[in-house]
């Protein structure tokens, strides 16, 4: 059987307790966009064994282009408004939850996320920003209980 996969499966949450104590989130609805890229780091190398160069993956930095549109009331907007208000660079670590479409249902949580915004768009709507997920990934699972997510981290 064959499942299409649709976009409101997909839902990134932020911590509003920013990894202090128990994780409270709020999920990344109001946008329009969803792209996570993956951003490869690699080298390309020039073996003489080989007539052209070759490209070695070293690693990965993901990132996520985001946006939240200007709703009072939505509770990312409310957690994020104040956020991109203050500009404080010293407050921008705030731990993400990536839960994928599918089955399994797996989930990257990213302790160390960094949200960095871009700009506050009042013509369109939204403020804009992208997620910077540094540091390790922590990769498990997760199910929703009426609409509260819970994270599994896999043992590995």
């Amino acid at each position: 059987m064959v499942t299409k996969l649709t976009r409101d499966k997909a839902m990134p949450f932020l911590d509003k307790n920013k990894g202090v104590g128990t994780a409270e989130y709020v999920r990344i609805g109001r946008s329009t966009i969803f792209k996570l890229d993956y951003n490869a780091d690699t080298t390309d190398v020039d073996f003489i064994m080989y007539a052209t160069k070759q490209t070695e993956l070293n690693a990965y930095k993901p990132s996520m282009d985001q946006e939240i549109a200007l709703y009072e009331g939505d509770s990312c907007y409310d957690f994020l408004a104040p956020l991109a208000f203050a500009l404080d660079v010293n407050d921008s670590t705030i731990p993400l939850l990536l839960c994928f479409p599918g089955t399994p249902k797996l989930a990257w949580r990213v302790p160390l996320n960094q949200i960095v915004f871009n700009d506050s768009d009042f013509a369109s709507g939204k403020i804009e920003f992208t997620c910077n997920l540094n540091g390790d990934i922590e990769k498990g699972t997760y199910t929703i209980t009426d609409g509260v997510p819970t994270f599994v981290a896999s043992q590995s």
